[in-house]
């Protein structure tokens, strides 16, 4: 006897998962942060919306939008099922973008 697949479509999780994929995967909804270290606490802190895993990250990258406001992008991977996604975040108030070293 073959198993069978059942696949329920709950709409709240959908709704759940659709929310989770769209924060911080873009310049418009890139998550403000103050330190570096709260980048990947956030990173760590999300569930993967396809299995529940955790992410780990795999490459981070530092962009300017077209303004020149610079974003950290961190790559990661799904511990669980492998899904990839990347994470934007805006480190404009970080102190070598905001001026904060400068003054003394």
């Amino acid at each position: 006897m073959r198993g069978l697949a059942v696949v329920l479509f709950v709409p709240a999780l959908a709704v759940w998962a659709e929310d989770a994929l769209e924060t911080a995967s873009d310049f418009d909804t890139a998550v403000p942060v103050t330190t570096i270290d709260e980048e990947y606490q956030y990173v760590y802190d999300q569930v993967c919306p396809m299995c529940g895993g955790r992410y780990e990250v795999t490459e981070q990258s530092l962009v300017f939008d077209e303004d020149g406001v610079p974003y950290d992008i961190l790559h990661a991977k799904c511990g669980g099922c492998g899904a990839e996604r990347d994470f934007y975040f805006d480190v404009s108030a970080l102190p070598w973008f905001s001026g904060a070293w400068d003054e003394e």
